[in-house]
């Protein structure tokens, strides 16, 4: 049964695969407009002003949109609660938000006179107003993903995307650069925020921005909720950072540079994930009048098992041509690594779905050792590879650490839920035995130097044998088909 005034899971889970895509479409086009029109010195301030931001604004969360998200899930189908939760959450966003990035501001000034260039001064300002706009506007689309009205957030994310290009090739064609591209880039932001605080207000009512002091029992329990999220956030960035970290110690930027090419792939191929996770682990949050839909959780699991082995098999099959094409000639060296990270890319479909399942099921406490475990074999074994066996062995340190990552979340999730693993195991099996039948056909058209013909006859070929082998073990069906439709 759905839940009032809420979408379906597949609707939900499509609507966040176009919000993610519709994003990542105005991100890449902007991108490329400033890598010609500002050129490698003026983009690489621009890079900088960033990464300092984001590195100094880590703690403006603080887990406060996840916490809000479990909380609003929990209130599905009672506006005047969710608003109460979501009301007093924005009031916290913006006491922490503002008093952080005011002083990120004032500091500004310091912090590019240590790096010995006042030009970083207004990109980093402009940078901080973008920075706390865009955490105000993440916490209202978290809620809308977590009663189930993702919709809402695609018009968000369409406008705050659109807003945002438009502002920054207007500012920088003007002749403001790299400051005019950060301001551009707060302008976004601060629209969309604006915009998303309206669709809220449109959807809960008035009340929602009231003046009332916050409820100071909503308050320590979102905050105890979210000081949890924050450890894992925390973990989770460093987690992120830390195999470049360590090829540059080891190896230089050269290697850096080689290691970190195939992620931009990756993070494509990590989009369907992330969206059945929003469109899912919502559903499992308890409430006055529902359990946790584990059947929903089953069964996005079974056919994410299914969507990522059809992806990781031309990493398997075609790692070179895959990097040539991807990421151009310059990065043939990236192929080893590529082909290394193949279970990484598996599980990283897996650890959105897996891991905010978790937080919606309130469970996130346990989700603390899991994450500080992760780390801790990430560093160990990358400082023992990487010396030895180079970039790859930063590839080895992931995909051991993600193991470690997903399978602790599996366990939390089940030991939560009681569901049967077995059925997923044994589509495990029939997933991977189509897989090797589909590797055959692409390895039988070739696996270098691939022709255009080659490229689109090898995978449309590998795909329709993959499906093939899916209706012959009986691991996809016609009820299969009928339930990924979207529909309400």
């Amino acid at each position: 049964m759905e839940p009032s005034g809420s979408d379906s899971a597949a609707r939900n889970t499509f609507y966040s695969l176009l919000v993610r895509l519709t994003g990542a479409a105005f991100t890449a086009g902007t991108t490329l407009f400033l890598l010609r029109a500002l050129g490698p010195e003026e983009f690489g301030l621009l890079s900088l002003a960033l990464a300092l931001v984001t590195l100094v604004s880590f703690p403006v969360d603080l887990g406060i949109s996840q916490s809000t998200a479990r909380f609003v899930a929990e209130s599905r189908g009672d506006p005047r609660a969710s608003a109460a939760v979501l009301g007093d959450a924005i009031k916290l966003k913006l006491a922490v938000a503002g008093s952080l990035n005011l002083a990120l501001f004032a500091a500004a000034g310091p912090i590019a006179r240590a790096y010995g260039d006042e030009r970083l001064t207004w990109p980093i300002r402009a940078m901080a107003i973008a920075f706390a706009a865009q955490s105000l506007m993440l916490l209202i689309t978290y809620a809308f993903i977590a009663q189930g009205k993702i919709v809402a957030n695609l018009r968000i994310v369409a406008l705050e995307s659109a807003c945002e290009t438009a502002a920054t090739v207007a500012l920088v064609l003007i002749g403001f650069g790299v400051v005019g591209a950060a301001f551009g880039r707060a302008a976004g932001y601060v629209i969309g925020a604006a915009f998303a605080i309206a669709v809220a207000t449109r959807w809960l009512g008035r009340g929602l921005l009231s003046f009332r002091a916050p409820a100071r029992a909503q308050v320590r329990r979102l905050a105890g909720y979210a000081g949890v999220l924050t450890i894992i956030d925390f973990a989770w960035v460093v987690l992120g950072q830390m195999n470049a970290l360590l090829v540059g110690a080891f190896m230089g930027t050269a290697s850096v540079g080689l290691f970190q090419a195939p992620s931009r792939l990756i993070m494509l191929l990590g989009l369907p994930g992330l969206a059945i996770s929003e469109g899912v682990a919502p559903r499992l949050a308890r409430s006055r009048d529902s359990e946790p839909d584990t059947g929903a959780l089953v069964l996005a699991m079974r056919y994410l098992l299914l969507l990522e082995v059809l992806l990781i098999i031309p990493l398997v099959v075609w790692p070179g041509p895959v990097a040539g094409l991807a990421l151009g000639s310059d990065y043939g060296d990236s192929a080893s690594v590529l082909r290394a990270l193949v279970p990484f890319v598996f599980l990283s479909g897996f650890a959105p779905v897996l891991s905010i399942a978790v937080n919606y099921l309130g469970e996130a406490r346990r989700r603390v050792p899991v994450a500080v475990a992760t780390v801790i074999v990430n560093v160990a074994v990358g400082i023992v590879l990487i010396p030895t066996i180079g970039i790859v062995g930063a590839a080895i340190a992931a995909d051991l650490a993600f193991l470690l990552y997903v399978g602790g979340h599996f366990w939390i999730c089940r030991s939560s839920l009681g569901f049967d693993a077995v059925p997923l195991a044994v589509s495990a099996g029939r997933a991977f035995l189509a897989g090797l039948a589909m590797a055959a056909m692409m390895l039988a058209v070739g696996t270098s130097d691939l022709s255009a013909l080659a490229w689109v006859g090898g995978l449309a070929l590998g795909i329709a044998t993959y499906a093939a082998a899916l209706v012959a073990t009986g691991e996809l069906t016609q009820a299969d088909l009928s339930r990924l439709r979207v529909r309400r």
